[in-house]
């Protein structure tokens, strides 16, 4: 009877082992459910249509289209769904050669950074400094005009730091941009 409780501890003992080494690789993923409140809350945020301009950057001069877009009070939202109308612009225009979406938006605690994850990098490899400087004082340009107050901005791929071999996404980018608008027609 004791080689018998024994071989049942150890059996135990190798299960427990492989679930936890599984867990701590990812391997596993529990994903408890979530309250129906939470959802109702949701359904109860103010929404209101807002006015917007989605600038672009076309032929050496500034260019922006105005469009109505719904508008959370949530900055975080209104954020997000403004760049995915900003995008979706972009690509439509074909000032893009990819496609990129916003995976999501968090605002820093100070109010003053906003961190935006994309699905995948929105530059060409083939894709000169200028075109990408241009797009990024395109982006700061487009949420600077919206009315948002924060100081800086991050890029990152899938909630990492973008990868460019051109520029440094590692440091925040001022939402002031760097470029004067004299200086945009070279």
């Amino acid at each position: 009877m004791k080689i018998k409780t024994l071989m049942i501890i150890m059996v135990c003992a190798g299960v427990a082992g492989m679930v936890y080494y599984g867990l701590m690789q990812q391997w596993i993923i529990v994903r408890l459910p979530q309250k129906t409140a939470t959802f109702r809350n949701d359904a109860q945020i103010a929404i209101k249509k807002n006015k917007v301009s989605l600038w672009y950057y076309k032929k050496n001069g500034w260019h922006s289209e105005t469009t109505t877009i719904i508008w959370p009070e949530n900055i975080q939202r209104s954020l997000k769904h403004l760049l995915d109308t900003w995008f979706t612009f972009m690509d439509e225009e074909g000032l893009m050669k990819k496609k990129a979406s916003v995976q999501s938006v968090v605002i820093s605690h100070t109010q003053q950074e906003a961190y935006i994850s994309l699905d995948r990098s929105p530059f060409d490899d083939q894709a000169s400094v200028h075109t990408k400087w241009i797009w990024i004082e395109t982006l700061l340009k487009t949420i600077r005009e919206n009315g948002f107050t924060f100081t800086s901005i991050r890029l990152l791929v899938h909630h990492q730091p973008l990868k460019d071999y051109h520029l440094d996404f590692s440091k925040p980018w001022p939402l002031s941009g760097f470029l004067q608008e004299q200086t945009m027609t070279s």
